[in-house]
């Protein structure tokens, strides 16, 4: 199960994930599923991508969630086998902080930003961006590695705790003050 997180607007290339899903299930003889993101899409995006789904014959392995209240996200998070965040571009995203605690594995588009969070083939896995082919092939060595991809959950979780726990990161910046105060 991939979970395209990413609220439903075109920035986040659901079309583009659609497709390359499309290309796995082609490739793969895994019973999966594409959970996707419809938070903050129009009706007309969403329908967009529900006919995207319909023409790459995957209606039915696409599932579009309504709207996911921020305590539930856990469940989702904790489910799939992979996060799937392929943007044009981007900050760094609280979904990246949030499904790293859970232990999840990471399919990301080659930005910078994400290089301070997520090791290649250790957090997740990173794909050029609008290179269908790429992220295919990024699906296919998630469900060939799956197993393994889940006894890594406890290192993803620790990692990101390093980086982002706001009581250590407290911590760090009163050091920081201190050292240069006295």
């Amino acid at each position: 199960v991939f979970f395209s997180v990413r609220a439903a607007k075109p920035i986040y290339n659901h079309e583009f994930v659609i497709e390359a899903f499309s290309g796995f299930v082609e490739q793969s003889d895994a019973d999966s599923y594409l959970l996707l993101s419809t938070m903050n899409g129009s009706s007309k995006y969403i329908n967009s991508l529900k006919k995207v789904a319909e023409q790459h014959l995957v209606r039915d392995r696409v599932v579009f969630l309504d709207v996911i209240e921020n305590k539930q996200m856990p469940v989702y998070y904790n489910f799939v086998d992979a996060v799937i965040s392929v943007p044009s571009s981007d900050g760094m995203p609280q979904s990246l902080y949030e499904s790293m605690a859970c232990g999840c594995f990471h399919i990301l588009g080659d930005l910078a930003q994400y290089h301070e969070l997520v090791t290649d083939k250790v957090e997740g896995l990173y794909v050029s961006l609008g290179d269908v082919v790429s992220l295919t092939n990024a699906l296919l060595w998630v469900a060939e590695n799956r197993n393994g991809l889940k006894s890594k959950a406890a290192e993803t979780r620790e990692t990101v705790i390093k980086l982002a726990d706001k009581k250590q990161q407290i911590v760090n910046i009163n050091s920081m003050y201190e050292k240069h105060l006295f």
